[in-house]
């Protein structure tokens, strides 16, 4: 892993937020997730823009945008992964400047909106790869189990969070929220 500089200003064009009160997404899961969406309809209303909610699970995507649909405070159109195919989403998503788009996998890397139709950026969890990844088992034979989660899954998230967050500013005049 080597991280390179950004050419964007992410002190001027980015706010950070880290929620402190969700529990732990693995040891709380219910618990974890009813906090994630009672704080939503707040984080969504932060700006006018579209937003894109990135899950680590197609269950979460499908979670999340069942509560979306169900939420009477939401009024945006609300596009998920799986409904359409990625073009259409990603068009849709585009065009329509305050909609709200769920999706996993391949909106974490390749997806590209500039300007006002993507403002903020929410990510459910962090992205680690899941437990028993079949890849992580193979390049980290003979490995100790901590050295694993240290020379591999940390740094498989850290790869992956960072492609995630890099889908909201894409240009120089892009600001907005994570």
């Amino acid at each position: 892993y080597k991280h390179y500089p950004s050419v964007f200003n992410l002190d001027k064009q980015a706010i950070i937020y880290v929620p402190t009160n969700l529990p732990h997404p693995s040891r709380e899961a219910d618990n974890h997730f009813e906090k994630l969406t009672s704080n939503l309809s707040s984080l969504l209303r932060f700006s006018s823009g579209g937003s894109l909610i990135l899950c680590t699970s197609n269950e979460h995507v499908v979670n999340i945008s069942k509560y979306l649909n169900d939420a009477s405070s939401i009024n945006n159109n609300i596009y998920t992964q799986g409904e359409k195919s990625v073009a259409y989403l990603s068009s849709k998503f585009k065009e329509d400047i305050s909609s709200i788009l769920v999706g996993s996998g391949s909106f974490f890397t390749g997806f590209s909106i500039e300007g006002k139709s993507l403002d903020k950026v929410i990510l459910t969890k962090l992205p680690y790869p899941v437990p028993d990844d079949p890849y992580v088992e193979i390049i980290s034979q003979g490995y100790e189990k901590n050295d694993i989660h240290k020379y591999f899954i940390y740094p498989m998230m850290l790869v992956k969070l960072e492609q995630g967050l890099g889908r909201l500013i894409r240009s120089n005049s892009d600001y907005g929220f994570i």
